[in-house]
């Protein structure tokens, strides 16, 4: 079975919190038993001998420059297994949302920028570090993956990788969305719990975080739970048309 795997989060080495562990071990076992496809962007702090490494573990890898990076020189370019090189023009964001500006310190131009974020959240309904860590040029790369047939399965490390499956893929592939933590279930228990370090924040994107995530769960032929706090929480904000995608924890690979 070819797998085409989405993660925004560069996952080797393993070294950097939870969700590089959880990407790097799930994608070790699956490679030992499929044809994994692997789609990563790349941060400053990747190097050149973390992506060779990468690449054995894997089919087919294709690694792209990360949208928040500094330009580096071969930035237009990604190398896949076999040594070819492809473009990786700009194909524009999914429904053309504009860019974010920049977050700059202190004074007005910063309380601009943060009604201008909360703003573009409540009009396109998707979290502003979604859209800031988009690639078009993944996007472009998936979707000639997808439209020539050359994966059975899609899946999104993590839920911020949802925003590269687009909702017509599951009448020609099975997508499934590995969420890792519910987003909306972990900011009501922050609020719930006091540990929120900015509580009127947190209040205001609460709707907007249940209804982002009602929404791109709702494109996923199914979802992955990976602890059952998060299959309680998602089983509780999903529909009941929706929850039965809850299933059960992911086991450990």
């Amino acid at each position: 079975m070819k797998i085409l795997m989405f993660s925004s989060t560069f996952p080797y080495p393993p070294t950097q919190g939870g969700t590089q562990v959880r990407t790097w071990n799930l994608l070790k076992y699956l490679s030992s038993h499929h044809y994994v496809i692997l789609g990563t962007l790349r941060s400053p702090d990747v190097t050149d001998a973390a992506i060779d490494e990468l690449r054995q573990h894997v089919a087919e890898l294709a690694v792209f420059p990360h949208p928040l990076a500094p330009p580096q020189p071969r930035a237009g370019l990604f190398r896949g297994n076999h040594g070819e090189i492809a473009p990786t023009e700009n194909q524009g964001f999914v429904g053309a949302m504009p860019p974010y500006p920049p977050s700059t310190e202190g004074g007005l131009n910063r309380i601009l920028g943060k009604v201008h974020r909360f703003n573009q959240f409540v009009l396109s309904g998707t979290p502003p570090n979604v859209i800031s860590s988009y690639s078009p040029a993944m996007q472009h790369w998936a979707d000639e993956l997808v439209a020539f047939g050359k994966c059975d399965v899609v899946t999104s490390e993590h839920s911020v990788n949802e925003i590269y499956v687009r909702p017509e893929w599951r009448e020609k592939v099975l997508t499934v969305a590995n969420i890792h933590s519910s987003v909306w279930g972990t900011c009501r228990q922050m609020l719930a719990t006091g540990t929120s370090e900015k509580p009127l924040r947190d209040r205001l994107n609460l709707p907007l975080l249940a209804r982002y995530e009602k929404r791109y769960c709702s494109k996923f032929s199914r979802i992955v739970a990976t602890t059952e706090t998060d299959r309680q929480q998602l089983l509780e904000l999903l529909s009941p048309a929706d929850s039965r995608r809850g299933g059960a924890p992911c086991p450990p690979p």
